[in-house]
């Protein structure tokens, strides 16, 4: 049941949004019951990019001791009752979500405290395979997901890419983080202006966006059902994309996405079988203004990762390199 709703709402949404969407209701409950948010416990970290306050008493009123900032470790006390508490509500998918956690014993840097738990949680670290990705650039999408993607650095510059009726573009975001686990679904990440945002780029240096703001495949549809496996020339032309069926793909796992240019192409990351799915072409433009295109695609399914290609950074051979990534997958 749960995979029909999720191919519905990928037909409608697009894969990553749906999954985020799913995400949802699964952290709120197929019927709406909401669940109380996790009990903090050992070492954690600020995960609110503004930081946290450390108050003398349990509630939003008390005396702030300190200001910690992002990343900051604390250890959590467990020495008296959690106190829970809503300090406010996340606008998602046309509804409010409630801030809940709880008021919780810290120690940090030596001094007995107080912080809200729906800002702590643990910083999210790239896998083995993707080594080197997510230090210059950051891609993150926005919604509710099972895996930590609390990828942040101060300092960076922050782009958010808006799709609303009618108009695209790109503008300078706040992202937010918070720790809501509930049923299934863990973390989640939202700006202060989330209507019509598809998802937010970091770059360490600010980026030279320019003209057409690029075009997101809400659909999936640019990558075509496996009874029709070819790009058709148009589309591969304008989108500088095509795709190959695999030999001995396996069932899940049967196209390969190639990035082409001016008779040059260049096979994208075939993953592991881990990452059943064909590819989906999430975003296609110029993020970096070099005048070629950079590229998100999504590959996998039940568990997929994200990654952003862009041309500046290519390779000798290359068109494109993966420079960031984004992991994802059901959470029920």
């Amino acid at each position: 049941m749960l995979r029909t709703l999720l191919l519905l709402l990928k037909q409608i949404f697009g894969h990553l949004t749906a999954m985020a969407f799913l995400g949802t209701l699964c952290s709120l409950g197929v019927y709406g019951q909401q669940y109380p948010p996790p009990k903090p416990s050992g070492v954690m970290a600020v995960i609110s990019p503004d930081g946290l306050r450390l108050r003398a008493g349990p509630d939003a009123d008390s005396k702030v001791l300190w200001s910690a900032p992002f990343g900051e470790k604390v250890t959590v006390l467990n020495d008296e009752p959690l106190l829970l508490d809503t300090v406010g509500y996340l606008y998602e998918f046309n509804d409010n979500i409630p801030i809940n956690g709880y008021w919780t014993a810290v120690r940090c840097r030596g001094i007995r405290g107080y912080m809200f738990s729906a800002f702590l949680g643990q910083l999210a670290t790239v896998r083995a395979e993707d080594k080197g990705l997510n230090e210059d650039f950051i891609l993150l999408f926005p919604g509710s997901n099972c895996i930590n993607n609390t990828f942040y650095k101060p300092g960076y510059y922050w782009y958010g890419y808006y799709d609303v009726p009618g108009k695209r573009a790109w503008k300078p975001v706040r992202p937010r983080f918070f720790s809501l686990t509930d049923w299934l679904s863990e973390y989640r990440i939202s700006t202060e202006s989330p209507d019509g945002l598809q998802f937010i780029v970091g770059s360490r240096l600010p980026l030279n966006i320019k003209g057409d703001p690029g075009i997101d495949f809400l659909d999936g549809n640019l990558i075509r059902q496996r009874d029709s496996l070819l790009l058709d020339s148009h589309v591969q032309q304008q989108f500088e994309l095509k795709v190959f069926p695999l030999p001995n793909g396996y069932h899940w796992e049967s196209l390969q996405l190639f990035a082409v240019r001016n008779g040059q192409q260049q096979a994208l990351s075939h993953l592991p079988y881990d990452y059943n799915g064909d590819p989906y072409a999430k975003w296609t433009g110029d993020l970096d203004g070099d005048g070629r295109k950079d590229f998100i695609i999504t590959f996998g399914d039940k568990s997929s990762k994200t990654m952003l290609f862009l041309s500046s950074r290519a390779k000798k051979g290359e068109l494109v390199h993966p420079v960031a990534v984004f992991y994802a997958a059901y959470c029920c």
